[in-house]
C-alpha cells in the first residue's frame, strides 16, 4: 500500500512510468 501512496504524492507523469515499467520492475523485485 505504501507504493500507491508514494505514487499519489509523486508527479502525474510518474504514474504513467510506474504503470508501464513499474509492473515489470515490481514483478522482478517481488519475483
Amino acid at each position: 500500500m505504501r507504493i500507491f501512496q508514494q505514487h499519489r504524492h509523486g508527479p502525474p507523469w510518474r504514474l504513467a512510468v510506474d504503470g508501464a515499467v513499474g509492473k515489470r520492475t515490481w514483478a522482478a523485485v517481488w519475483a
